[in-house]
């Protein structure tokens, strides 16, 4: 019922509104007339200087018919007049400039058809200027109408006062895509800088009003809606100071994106974030060389396995700011397949999708007759294979589909890779595979020996790595989602051991390190991330309670035991691993000798026995393989 009251409420508008539309529509064709006959006449009179002669002053007159007649039948065929000026494009003025010398061909051929003698005595250079000054007088009416019209439009709304906090540079390619985009809605009203030489200077002639501590006084002072935080090199403790300051105004605060995504003007209104736990984190600020990455990416095929979960998400979304040709998406999932589809295509700042050919396959890697078909179809340059099951408990739980998921799965992509001639095949590790006592971490150092095993075989061209790394924050189950949930349903925080720490790194920045890691990889290593220090669980939490407004006590928290596999302590490095550095200052190489002799029929075993469900001798042949302590 609701629905067709709408419907009908539509259509008597319309309606309403049509009477209207067509006077509109005879005003356009009125003022295109006016510009004819004006230009036409201007024509003549640039020509004789002012004066134009009574012979030629005739010959006008006799035309000037014909030429608004032609006018009007192109016009009404190209649809000139019928199109909305406050939305004239350059598409707009391409039509127009076709109009032109098409109504001015045609108006001299009729011209010469019926009047004969008259056309000649047209001086031909009326002719070329007539041409220029309708076309250009048809189109700055309608740009003029559109800048107007945006003006007022402007002028009209409420606009939101906004201060950018942060470094000169990103802060000023905020300001301008601001200026580009959304004037109509913000208008930035000054800069806060970290250098109080700086105050009183002006970027794009908006003033620096302040430094970081000037923060509430100038939100009162000038009626601040939103702090835009726009920084790329801030230290953690600038950071939470910067933070602390906007958020203790009440002013709405969001965090601006990145250098590289303005410079790329990917930036939009949905670019700005609200402000999240891991702008918190103890993370020193890193530089990636993106011209690498571009270099190695631009127009090629890529694959990601596993890309609908999140760290295979963020993976396909980083690959597209870098243009490749074509981007394989493969996981079992239908619905995380779905997501990461309509992410790509539909959110704002993420880049043209366009440039880059999407598939998406719903696959399973341990199915190696889908994997052969897949890369038939499609000659893959770079594979990422981020496609695992992850969760430490889960796999305990469920060993067999762990070791056919993240054994006999990678061990498929790898033969696939080598088969089918990929360049460079990366593998996602994790600081679960060192000295692992868990099943999962063992299934994982096992794929690490797989990487060294191919990179081994003289015959292959593939390039194959691994790269490893820990905890990841704005993954799924991560702990801090976790404390989350449990803090919003006013719940007790549930903490294995007292002691219990892990590393920590957001999910942007893994993202950018694996890409930086595998653009430059040579093969054959396990290249590791800087996770930087690690952090105690318990600790967390409180941190993670403050950041949404709770004082935590003991008694809050609930410790409930360490589950099986689980160790106290991650490690990057083994013992029998050496810690190198490489060019890229956040990552670093391992070096370990050890013989392979056997490895891979004892991997095959491994296999064999899950494809059995032999759950027990799959086990014990895993833990022997990988040398973990399960």
């Amino acid at each position: 019922m609701s629905d067709s009251m709408e419907n009908h409420k539509t259509i008597s508008f319309d309606n309403f509104l049509a009477p209207f539309n067509k006077i509109l529509l005879w005003v356009k064709y009125c003022v295109d007339v006016t510009l004819v006959v004006a230009s036409y006449w201007l024509a003549y009179l640039i020509r004789f200087e002012g004066a134009v002669p009574p012979d030629d002053f005739a010959v006008f007159k006799k035309t000037i018919f014909i030429f608004v007649v032609c006018f009007l039948f192109c016009d009404y065929f190209f649809g000139l007049a019928k199109g909305i000026w406050r939305y004239a494009s350059l598409r707009d003025i391409e039509r127009t400039g076709v109009l032109v010398l098409v109504s001015n061909g045609l108006s001299i051929c009729v011209a010469f058809m019926l009047l004969h003698g008259a056309i000649i005595e047209i001086p031909r250079s009326v002719y070329i200027v007539n041409l220029f000054i309708l076309f250009l007088s048809l189109s700055g009416v309608r740009l003029s109408y559109r800048i107007i019209f945006d003006k007022v439009k402007r002028l009209s709304k409420t606009r939101e006062n906004v201060l950018i906090v942060g470094d000169q540079d990103i802060a000023a390619s905020l300001q301008y895509t601001i200026l580009k985009n959304d004037s109509h809605r913000f208008r930035v009203t000054g800069f806060i800088t970290f250098h109080k030489n700086r105050v009183g200077e002006t970027i794009n002639a908006t003033s620096i009003v302040g430094t970081i501590g000037d923060i509430p006084s100038l939100v009162q002072e000038k009626g601040i809606r939103y702090i835009f935080i726009a920084v790329d090199n801030a230290s953690n403790e600038e950071m939470k100071q910067i933070i602390k300051i906007s958020q203790a105004t009440g002013a709405l605060v969001r965090i601006a994106p990145s250098m590289v995504d303005l410079v790329d003007g990917r930036f939009t209104l949905k670019s700005l974030r609200e402000i999240k736990f891991e702008d918190y984190l103890d993370r020193k600020p890193v530089t990636f060389d993106t011209e690498k990455i571009r270099d190695v990416f631009y127009g090629k095929t890529i694959m990601v396995t596993g890309g609908g979960g999140s760290i295979g998400a963020s993976i396909c979304k980083e690959l597209l700011k870098f243009s490749p040709r074509k981007l394989v998406i493969l996981d079992i999932s239908e619905t995380n397949l779905f997501r990461i589809s309509y992410d790509v295509t539909h959110q704002g700042d993420m880049p043209d999708p366009e440039d880059t050919e999407i598939l998406c396959k719903i696959a399973d890697i341990r199915n190696r007759r889908a994997l052969d078909r897949i890369f038939t179809a499609h000659t893959v340059d770079y594979v990422i294979h981020a496609a695992a099951l992850k969760h430490v408990s889960l796999c305990e739980y469920n060993p067999i589909e762990a070791i056919v998921t993240n054994v006999c799965g990678t061990l498929n992509m790898m033969q696939c890779a080598q088969e089918f001639g990929v360049k460079k095949f990366g593998y996602i590790s994790t600081d679960k595979a060192v000295n692992a006592t868990s099943l999962m971490g063992a299934t994982k150092r096992t794929g690490e020996l797989l990487v060294k095993i191919f990179s081994g075989n003289a015959e292959t061209k593939t390039k194959f790595m691994a790269v490893r790394f820990g905890n990841v924050i704005g993954s799924s189950g991560n702990v801090i989602e976790i404390f989350a949930q449990q803090l919003q349903k006013g719940e007790r925080l549930t903490i294995t051991d007292p002691q219990m720490n892990r590393y920590f790194m957001s999910l942007a920045e893994a993202t950018r390190l694996t890409l930086q890691a595998i653009s430059s990889g040579e093969g054959g290593e396990i290249l590791v991330l800087d996770m930087g220090n690690p952090v105690k669980i318990k600790d967390l939490a409180y941190d993670i309670a403050l950041f949404y407004g709770k004082h935590l006590k003991e008694d809050d928290i609930v410790y409930i035991g360490k589950r099986e596999g689980e160790k106290t302590s991650e490690e990057l490095f083994s013992n029998r691993e050496k810690k190198i550095t490489t060019t890229f200052n956040k990552i670093f190489k391992v070096e370990e000798s050890m013989k392979l002799e056997g490895i891979l029929e004892q991997i095959r075993a491994v296999c064999d026995s899950g494809l059995r469900y032999d759950e027990e001798q799959a086990k014990k042949l895993l833990f022997a393989v990988s040398g973990s302590k399960g």
